[in-house]
């Protein structure tokens, strides 16, 4: 099965996805044109599924950085200075902090924009996102380039939220509660066990009158 392998192009709405055929039929790599919104110029950055990896996607270019190596990029990680679109911020800020690294100067967030725009839903996954939008053409986008994805999805995104009058909840509200939520799921809440103890009593005492 076909797997995208770069991607290229992206300061025009027209990019091409290099695909090489894995079939043992196929000698050659193809090149399908799709046409997709203006890409953010902000770099994307997604985790992978199993958090063995992450796809990014700086200038156009698309990588995996495996996660023994993310330490090689940990100063532009930190870098307030250096705008990133992500999805799924406060995973993401968990997932850094394992390896001793503060994600810093995230701007926009996919799955938290999908949420203020459709709160109804119970998954909000990037790839499910992307074909609400974009139809057939997400289908082109594999792991490896799923920043790309994003990229291209985050100027459509912030649109609507725009629209919906929803921008500055995402940004001054949404964003900064889910750092704030990432710190309270890592360091856990202190608990009154006595007296947590004494509202349950007084709980099942009510229940049985």
């Amino acid at each position: 099965m076909a797997s995208p392998s770069s991607v290229s192009n992206s300061d025009t709405n027209q990019f091409s996805l290099d695909f090489d055929d894995d079939s043992e039929t196929a000698a050659t790599t193809s090149t399908v044109e799709l046409t997709l919104p203006q890409a953010s110029p902000i770099a994307g950055l997604v985790l992978f599924a199993d958090f063995s990896s992450i796809s990014l996607d700086q200038d156009g270019e698309a990588k995996v950085i495996r996660k023994a190596d993310i330490g090689e990029i940990k100063d532009w990680l930190e870098d307030e200075t250096k705008p990133k679109i992500v999805h799924d911020y406060k995973q993401l800020i968990s997932f850094f902090a394992t390896l001793g690294i503060t994600l810093r100067g995230v701007t926009f967030d996919s799955m938290l924009a999908s949420y203020l725009l459709a709160a109804g839903r119970n998954i909000y996954r990037l790839d499910d996102i992307g074909r609400e939008h974009f139809g057939a053409a997400a289908e082109r986008f594999g792991e490896k380039s799923f920043a790309t994805l994003l990229r291209h999805l985050e100027p459509v995104l912030r649109e609507k939220l725009r629209a919906a009058e929803l921008e500055e909840l995402h940004d001054k509200m949404e964003l900064p509660v889910a750092a704030i939520l990432a710190g309270i799921e890592a360091k856990g809440v202190a608990v009154d066990r006595l007296r947590l103890g004494e509202v349950s009593i007084h709980c099942q005492k009510r229940s049985l009158n």
